[in-house]
């Protein structure tokens, strides 16, 4: 499953970088600077689709525990928060060329680094307690306390006054056909590296449980050993 996903999604970015520099038009407005938005956005919704995994994963960790999913979740919120981080970057890149600031506390830009901070609060306790059901269970809760922040993303703008720019609405779509079908590529290219890291994730997170459980389980052969020796 690895390979093909690694596969289809090299072509997929490689099909977005062209299209960005050769096949979308410079914005009249911003110039070039405006090619950020096809990394800003479509990193946006790999954040909120991870944060949906991390959700489901935590709900079902709480419902019916199992290491699985537990791994699932953590693997999630890693992915999440990579892609927050990102998001914020270009953001206040695109913010310094458009308002001529690095940041403003414009609501949705704020609701945005609300969850940053969650998803930020989910890995400390993730370190900071020893590996456990107390653990996983906190974590979890955790994990939903940071999606109930994604519709709020979504929303605010319709109930605040915003800066953001609202490109793709319900009624109409306010970029030039080109840069939409650009836009479409590199949605589709980031959200399969989301599932390509999310998918590697879980893979390391069960590597490391099964040589955890041979070094303990190594270490009471060696004590039962030195116990018999004496």
């Amino acid at each position: 499953m690895t390979l093909p996903l690694i596969i289809l999604d090299f072509v997929l970015m490689t099909a977005a970088f062209v299209m960005i520099f050769f096949y979308a038009p410079i914005d009249a407005v911003m110039g070039p600077t405006q090619k950020i938005f096809y990394i800003h956005l479509p990193g946006a919704l790999a954040s909120f689709f991870s944060t949906f995994i991390l959700f489901l994963a935590s709900l079902k960790y709480l419902v019916k525990p199992s290491p699985q999913v537990d791994r699932l979740a953590w693997a999630a919120a890693d992915t999440a928060w990579l892609f927050c981080t990102l998001t914020l970057i270009t953001g206040m890149l695109w913010a310094r060329q458009a308002w001529m600031v690095w940041w403003t506390w414009d609501p949705r830009l704020t609701s945005f680094l609300v969850l940053w901070c969650v998803l930020s609060l989910y890995h400390v306790l993730r370190r900071s307690l020893p590996p456990g059901s107390l653990q996983s269970r906190l974590a979890a809760v955790f994990g939903l306390i940071g999606f109930l922040d994604v519709p709020l993303v979504f929303l605010c703008i319709y109930w605040w006054q915003s800066l953001h720019p609202a490109v793709i609405t319900s009624r109409e779509i306010r970029i030039d056909i080109s840069m939409f079908h650009t836009l479409i590529i590199a949605v589709l290219a980031v959200l399969g590296l989301a599932i390509l890291l999310i998918h590697l994730r879980v893979k390391l997170l069960t590597m490391e449980s099964r040589l955890s459980e041979l070094i303990r389980i190594a270490g009471d052969t060696q004590d039962l050993s030195d116990g018999r020796k004496k």
